[in-house]
């Protein structure tokens, strides 16, 4: 309302102004003339209201006089920097419109050209690029004038082209007219950040800012600076820079830009409140769903937990949304970011919903890099956070293989691009191997260290029941492996070979305790209590038979453990050990219970 409440206030003046001068009707040349020269002071300070004023009173002294006619023009490009200044669409459109009447308010015009080069600059405040251009190629077709060269580029380079740039680089500064200067120094650093060259295009940029200290308030001019310095890394003056282009952007044209650069800025450093209050404005209107700089700031919030920390519950679900934005993008390259999102989540909270399943087998991933932004696009931080959780996982624990294997089973392409790394593949191996899975045998290969593959076929060999094979190879793996590899190797293969002792010398080294060698224990324990037995040596089987009933109170292992118990307790005439054990097997009701107490209850 402030706005608005101003723009009706400088139009109120500049009226009472022009009628009050109207009344004069000196007609003199030299007051126009000094009028008019008032007012062009007055625009390069950027003082529109004032020019306004002055080149209105220039024209009602005289307006068929050289200045009146020339006020006339400068009265419609004062009108359409002021209407801009104060973020009036409409307004510009109006100066247009006033600029456009020029050719039947005089007849026989004398500043054609400046007329249809302030229409351009008219159109480039409102970033009709191509209609700017067009107007100032034809001028220079008619005219050869290196200015409308200069501004032609100049609409160009906004338009992240690099048309015309050839022409002015090989121009010498002396042959660029000094009020044209500062826009010759400005649209040659356009050029430079168009073509990536951030360093040059800064260099530029401070010159331009030099030759017209008050391109400091120009939103183009400030964007690219605070842009450029982002990619040189120099966050403070990127902040800077971008803070001061959406002060001074009134039309709002990189409202959505500044606020990007600004999050991402924010997030990098930590300023979570700023950064929140960038995306606030980034997902305001339900930009979310249309605009690529919002879907591709907020697809990528789950690189920063810190941030999804403090935040995520003002976000509302984050998973959910992110799941919206991987559908609403599944056929491009922007659904790829959300659905390396959901890989990271799911790993990271060990859950993964039919929902999230589904998308997560639909969405084919190609991770190839692409331009975004005017640079290159790749997903290669991101990867890289996604496999992150993997470090947790532990292919001995059931619950997270059966995770993993799920995950790859979704779709296996997709995780061989994300996980397919020698440690990746290694452990999805070694996760298949713990759960018996034999389709094992396509991700074996993809297993590099020689020790480790040759371990794991072992195990896949025993797995399909082929003894003599796994024995094979995991002697041959022996001398390759080391610290728990080697130890369960070790384990493995003294159990296969039936050799009590061996067994004994490894159980000396297993701490069952851990959780990669606990499912071990009753099994070995049972083994080597059951070579002993079969070899007779039954105060030795008893030892065994013993550990494991004191130590596992259930399955099946504990039932033939307490059997064996009182099988070699009896002929041992061993009658406490009995009687415990024929009490043990009252607290139950199970097969193995029944079969004790008929045996040898009473």
């Amino acid at each position: 309302m402030e706005l608005i409440r101003k723009f009706f206030v400088a139009l109120l003046i500049v009226l009472i102004s022009t009628y009050s001068y109207n009344a004069e009707q000196t007609r003199s040349p030299e007051l126009a003339k000094r009028y008019f020269e008032e007012g062009v002071e007055s625009l390069k300070i950027l003082n529109y209201l004032d020019a306004l004023v002055y080149f209105s009173r220039a024209y009602s002294v005289n307006p068929k006089s050289y200045y009146g006619e020339l006020s006339y023009l400068y009265l419609g490009k004062s009108y359409a920097l002021y209407s801009y200044a104060f973020g009036s669409k409409k307004g510009v459109l109006a100066a247009i419109g006033y600029l456009n009447q020029y050719p039947f308010h005089y007849k026989v015009p004398r500043f054609i050209y400046t007329q249809r080069e302030f229409i351009g600059d008219s159109y480039l405040l409102l970033q009709w690029y191509a209609t700017a251009k067009n107007i100032y190629a034809n001028l220079y077709g008619e005219t050869e004038k290196v200015e409308y060269m200069i501004k032609y580029g100049y609409a160009a380079s906004l338009d992240g082209s690099i048309e015309g740039y050839n022409y002015l680089k090989k121009l010498d500064t002396e042959g660029v007219p000094e009020d044209y200067l500062d826009i010759y120094y400005m649209t040659l650093g356009f050029y430079n950040f168009n073509l990536g060259r951030y360093r040059l295009a800064v260099e530029y940029l401070a010159y331009a800012m030099n030759t017209n200290t008050y391109l400091r308030e120009d939103p183009h001019l400030l964007f690219r600076m605070g842009v450029a310095h982002y990619k040189l890394g120099d966050w403070r003056k990127a902040l800077l820079y971008l803070e001061l282009s959406l002060k001074k952007d009134t039309l709002k044209f990189y409202k959505d830009k500044a606020n990007f650069y600004l999050a991402r800025i924010n997030l990098e450093t930590k300023n979570f409140r700023e950064a929140f209050a960038n995306l606030k404005k980034l997902t305001e209107e339900d930009k979310l769903f249309y605009n690529k700089l919002s879907q591709t700031l907020f697809s990528s919030l789950w690189l920063y937990d810190e941030f999804l920390k403090v935040y995520g519950e003002k976000l509302g679900n984050y998973r959910e949304k992110l799941l919206q934005l991987g559908w609403l993008n599944v056929e491009d390259i922007y659904g790829e970011i959300p659905a390396l999102g959901i890989y990271y989540l799911s790993l990271k909270e060990k859950s993964l919903n039919d929902e999230e399943r589904e998308f997560l087998r639909v969405k084919e991933l190609t991770l190839r890099e692409f331009v975004f932004e005017n640079e290159l696009f790749t997903f290669d931080r991101y990867v890289e956070k996604a496999r992150e959780p993997l470090k947790n996982f532990a292919f001995f624990n059931r619950g997270d293989a059966e995770f993993l294997n799920e995950l790859f089973k979704t779709n296996r392409s997709s995780y061989f691009k994300i996980y397919g790394t020698p440690a990746g593949m290694e452990l999805l191996a070694r996760s298949m191997v713990f759960l018996g899975d034999r389709k094992v045998v396509k991700v074996l290969p993809y297993v590099k260290d020689e020790g480790v593959y040759k371990f794991l076929y072992a195990q896949l060999s025993l797995i399909e029941g082929n003894r003599e094979e796994a024995v094979k190879y995991l002697l041959e793996s022996l001398p390759l492996l080391k610290g728990e590899d080697l130890l369960e190797a070790r384990l493995l293969s003294a159990y296969l070979q039936d050799s009590p002792e061996e067994l004994e010398k490894v159980l000396a080294e297993v701490d069952f305790k851990r959780e990669r060698f606990s499912h071990y224990a009753p099994l070995v324990l049972t083994k080597v209590a059951d070579l002993y037995y079969d070899r007779g040596d039954l105060r030795k089987a008893l030892r065994y038979y013993r550990r494991v009933a004191e130590l596992y109170a259930e399955g099946d292992n504990y039932w033939w453990a307490m059997f064996r118990v009182a099988v070699i307790s009896e002929r041992l005439k061993d009658s406490e050990t009995l009687k415990w054990v024929v009490k043990r097997a009252k607290e139950e009701d199970n097969i193995w219970s029944k079969v004790i107490r008929s045996l040898w209850e009473g």
